[in-house]
């Protein structure tokens, strides 16, 4: 059977590079890699959970260097230590500029790996080989790596671009079902903040991609990756318009350092955008309708709406978040309307206690 491949071209200063999504395209990963790229060596990173399923499309290769290694699975894994010890082996085993690293998992192998590539020998070329939905339809593509510090996750990294991004979706069929459901979450924020029609085709499919239908899911993760291609060619460094992909984050990532990682990332960020929904509607920013849409959508996608921490224990992770440019107040991504979303900044933190601390937990509630 012919494959159907979704290709996008990403323009970023000096670098230019295809997305490639495909529902079974991953079993000629490795003969692609070596057509676009002619590595001297190759380094596949993966992890315990990946490895088992797909080194298998890795297979050594007589005429050229290979060598894996793998990391435990977990945020965990995005620590100093393994950072180094990555760095040491890859140089043990021997790297030119000509070779290429490969990153094959989920998030937290995406942006590890991306950025052992952007450090060893002043920056090598990487390749993105995604396997979870999360990974595909956000960290995979833009450029951005990093690695967590206890002071918060994702502080120490740098922007470098991938050369290539190999997406099949039928790696979402080996996923928990918490997992697949947890990558929903950004592609709902994409749906959000930029597409009020995209928001409706996901009301309207939302069965069909949570069975993981091939042809439903290819779509979604095509549309998320043009969304989110569109803001890292308009502001690559996110100076201005690429921070409303963070829409959500700035309290997701609150509610992940509290819970040490144990809430996972996309139900954080969906705890994240119902709160920034419900603080939008609470400014005048929109209606009471727009609320109520988001939080029976998040709902209806089996994702959390509220958490147990209260917003004193949150802003002080809110505060070290990154797009805080500001010190007298913070900023927030919050709505206009579905499909548009604004960039609010020097919000004073008594407007967020005020509105959130009165409850013992935060949640997007409204009046019966």
């Amino acid at each position: 059977m012919e494959l159907n491949f979704n290709k996008i071209n990403v323009n970023v200063p000096g670098n230019n590079y295809e997305i490639q999504i495909s529902a079974g395209g991953l079993e000629s990963c490795l003969e692609l890699i070596l057509k676009t790229h002619s590595p001297d060596r190759l380094i596949v990173i993966t992890d315990t959970n990946v490895a088992p399923l797909y080194l298998k499309y890795f297979p050594e290769q007589s005429s050229l260097p290979m060598h894996v290694i793998t990391v435990p699975a977990g945020e965990a894994t995005k620590s100093f230590d393994n950072f180094q010890n990555i760095c040491e082996d890859i140089l043990r085993f021997g790297v030119t500029r000509k070779s290429v690293l490969v990153a094959l998992g989920g998030g937290v192998v995406g942006d590890l790996v991306g950025f052992v590539a952007s450090t060893l020998l002043r920056g090598l070329r990487f390749v993105q080989v995604p396997t979870t939905l999360l990974a595909q339809v956000d960290s995979s593509v833009g450029g951005k790596t990093a690695i967590n510090s206890k002071y918060g996750k994702n502080l120490v990294g740098a922007f470098h671009q991938p050369s290539l991004v190999i997406i099949d979706v039928l790696t979402c069929h080996t996923l928990a079902e918490a997992d697949f459901i947890d990558g929903y979450a950004e592609i709902l924020k994409y749906a959000l903040i930029d597409d009020g029609d995209f928001f409706i085709w996901l009301n309207e499919n939302l069965q069909a991609i949570q069975k993981r239908d091939p042809q439903f899911l290819q779509e979604a993760v095509h549309i998320s990756c043009l969304k989110k291609v569109k803001y890292v060619e308009a502001d690559e460094r996110e100076q201005n318009v690429r921070a409303l992909l963070n829409f959500g984050h700035t309290f997701g990532h609150a509610i992940e350092s509290l819970s040490n990682f144990s809430i996972s990332h996309g139900a954080s960020v969906a705890i994240g955008m119902c709160m920034a929904s419900e603080f939008s509607f609470s400014l005048g920013l929109v209606g009471e309708d727009v609320h109520r849409k988001i939080l029976d959508h998040v709902g209806r996608a089996r994702l959390p709406t509220r958490c147990a921490f209260s917003i004193q224990q949150m802003l002080p992770f809110m505060r070290k978040d990154k797009k805080v440019v500001s010190s007298d107040g913070l900023t927030l991504i919050l709505l206009e309307d579905l499909g548009r979303a604004v960039v609010r900044s020097r919000l004073p933190e008594e407007s967020l206690v005020r509105h959130f601390g009165s409850s013992d937990s935060q949640t997007s509630p409204l009046p019966q």
